[in-house]
Parts: structure tokens; C-alpha cells; sequence
């Protein structure tokens, strides 16, 4: 067990249970309150503020003193029970890389995947589906 299980196991087994106020506050500058118990864990603080202010757990990134908080690790580690904790939102993007396979002439099958930039991994543009594509050749057989 590492150090920080040990001292969040001591803690759950003292009984030490407060509520921590938390402001969180957004890229575009707005501050949400909320109130949660410190034996959460940050993943549990992340599903709060999902509900709170409608983005995705995996897209957010919670910032403590220049800090990222990681998901597993107990709140009272980071915050103890003193005062009010302010916290910055970030969102870290969502690339989908969808696949499609191209059949051509000779028979052969290319599989590609949309890039999320031209630039990216050399890419082709398509023109064919209505409007420029970035397309990047994955492997052909």
C-alpha cells in the first residue's frame, strides 16, 4: 500500500468525515459552489461537477495550486478540513478517431482514419464527401 492509501485508510478508520466548500471555477470565468464530503475521491468531485455544470468527467481536469488532482486519489488528501478550496476547471479535448475503409479498383482495401487536422500524420484531403476531409492512410492489405 502506498503512502497516500495509508494515510486515507487512517483517516476513514478515525472517522474523520467534514464537508469541504469547494468553488470551482470555469475557463469562461464563472464560479460554482458545491459541498462534498472529504472521504470522496476526486473522480466522485469530478461526477459532481458534471451534474453541476453539464461537462463530461473524462473531458475535465481539476487544477489545485498548478496542479492536476489525480482521479483516485481521496479528497482529504488534498484538501484536509481547513477553509474553502478553489479549484480551476480545464477541459481537455475529446479527439475521435472514427475508421472507414476504402475499397479501390484493384480490389485491395485501404483503411483510413479521420485526423483531427490536415497536418496531422501527413494527411490526404478527400473532396468527395461534400467537403475537405483530413484523411490519414492507417494500413492497407
Amino acid at each position: 500500500m502506498t503512502h497516500t492509501g495509508e494515510a486515507s485508510e487512517r483517516h476513514k478508520s478515525e472517522g474523520i468525515d467534514t464537508t469541504i466548500e469547494i468553488k470551482v471555477k470555469t475557463m469562461n470565468s464563472q464560479t460554482h459552489n458545491l459541498r462534498i464530503s472529504n472521504q470522496g475521491r476526486v473522480w466522485n468531485l469530478k461526477e459532481h461537477v458534471s451534474l453541476l455544470i453539464g461537462t463530461r468527467m473524462e473531458q475535465q481536469r481539476l487544477i489545485y495550486y498548478g496542479k492536476a488532482l489525480e482521479d483516485d486519489v481521496y479528497l482529504s488528501l488534498y484538501f484536509g478540513s481547513g477553509g474553502p478550496v478553489h479549484l480551476r476547471l480545464l477541459l481537455k479535448p475529446l479527439l475521435e478517431f472514427r475508421m472507414l475503409f476504402l475499397g479501390s479498383r484493384s480490389g485491395s482495401r485501404v483503411l483510413y482514419h479521420i485526423c483531427p487536422t490536415p497536418s496531422a500524420h501527413g494527411a490526404n484531403l478527400r473532396r468527395d464527401v461534400g467537403r475537405p476531409v483530413p484523411m490519414c492512410r492507417f494500413w492497407s492489405w
